[in-house]
């Protein structure tokens, strides 16, 4: 996962969606990866649960940059098991537009690449510095087949604004066990009438 700050929040969600446990973690001046091992506590009512750990970086307008998670079991007893991912790819690709592109004329054109998560859509959203989502646009995607990794997509999405908007474009996806975006990819265009 790479992002614009080095500040990372990781979360354990629970399968009910609640936040088990955060943790906000400052990586000083690196501007490329970097390996992490970060240690949450965590207390559980049951013997086993069903949770997702997740690291988000959000830019300076509180809005997330990049997501990335893993499903796991909670145990309150006994060893850690931990198995190595099955896929460490990038879920998403964005290849056009480029990093603050401007972008005119009501319509933007996305093309990227994507290897989903699970079934549900990829959900597209324009989010200005305010915080407010402009529009929201569903996808299906197929998994990739054959020698593929990722799966190309095209897709277009309406907007209009009357001065010169940057937004931050999100492509995400949400989970299907347990609620919450499982996986985000964003970059900042600059949206014109």
């Amino acid at each position: 996962m790479t992002g614009g700050d080095t500040q990372l929040t990781f979360e354990l969600v629970g399968e009910d969606g609640r936040v088990i446990s955060r943790q906000v973690q400052d990586y000083g001046e690196a501007r490329q990866r970097v390996w992490i091992s970060p240690e949450l506590p965590f207390e559980i009512d049951a013997a086993a649960e069903t949770a997702r750990l997740q690291a988000v970086i959000f830019d300076e307008f509180g809005r997330p940059e990049a997501l990335a998670s893993v499903d796991l079991i909670l145990m309150q007893v006994g060893r850690n098991e931990i198995n190595p991912p099955a896929v460490t790819q990038e879920p998403f690709l964005i290849r056009r537009p480029e990093p603050e592109a401007l972008v005119s004329g009501g319509t933007l054109t996305i093309e990227g690449l994507a290897r989903p998560i699970n079934d549900s859509p990829l959900l597209i959203e324009l989010i200005n510095e305010n915080g407010l989502t402009l529009t929201t646009k569903q996808l299906h995607v197929a998994a990739p087949s054959g020698a593929l990794s990722h799966t190309p997509f095209t897709v277009q999405i309406a907007y209009k604004v009357n001065d010169p908007t940057p937004v931050r474009m999100v492509i995400r996806q949400e989970g299907s066990r347990i609620p919450g975006t499982v996986a985000l990819s964003s970059q900042v265009i600059v949206l014109l009438p």
